[in-house]
């Protein structure tokens, strides 16, 4: 996961690709990219590589175990399996715990991507949002959202929010 947070984080890095089994960003610090367009898709073999986030509220800021993609031009995440596991407990955090989030981006695009709770079908988040696309009212969002499954059973499966075209 060091690789993937590096590269992610560099701001010469325009594409990522997921070669590996298994990319853990959930006990880490979390990871933020900003300002740029970024791919990042998942190219090794008949399994999709696993992207585990934990689910934090939104808060503005750098959230722990999460990825969050802020101001970037264009997201785009292909072929992933993103699982989605209960973050720190935080009694001051206000709203739904989010694991992937896409903040004023004007274009989004999640192809061919899973979002299962960390664990299995047995360990479900409460109240989790596997992906948010929230828009920014000067400069509105199109999002499109293909071929995905959502198995996030108690809480959403995507939250879109602001002016977003889906």
């Amino acid at each position: 996961a060091d690789e993937l947070v590096d590269a992610l984080q560099s701001p010469d890095v325009v594409r990522v690709d997921l070669t590996g089994d298994e990319y853990d960003l959930s006990d880490r610090p979390g990871v933020l990219v900003r300002n740029r367009a970024v791919t990042v898709e998942g190219t090794g073999g008949p399994r999709p590589p696993v992207l585990r986030v934990a689910a934090v509220p939104l808060d503005g800021g750098v959230r722990p175990g999460t990825l969050t993609f802020a101001k970037c031009s264009q997201v785009v995440l292909r072929g992933v399996r993103v699982e989605v596991a209960d973050g720190p407990p935080d009694a001051d955090a206000v709203g739904h715990p989010v694991g992937v989030a896409m903040v004023d981006c004007p274009r989004v695009d999640v192809t061919e991507c899973r979002f299962d709770p960390a664990g299995g079908a047995a360990a479900p988040v409460d109240d989790a949002v596997g992906l948010a696309v929230l828009g920014d009212p000067e400069r509105p969002t199109e999002a499109a959202v293909r071929n995905c499954f959502f198995a996030l059973r108690r809480g959403a499966a995507v939250w879109f929010g602001g002016p977003v075209r889906a």
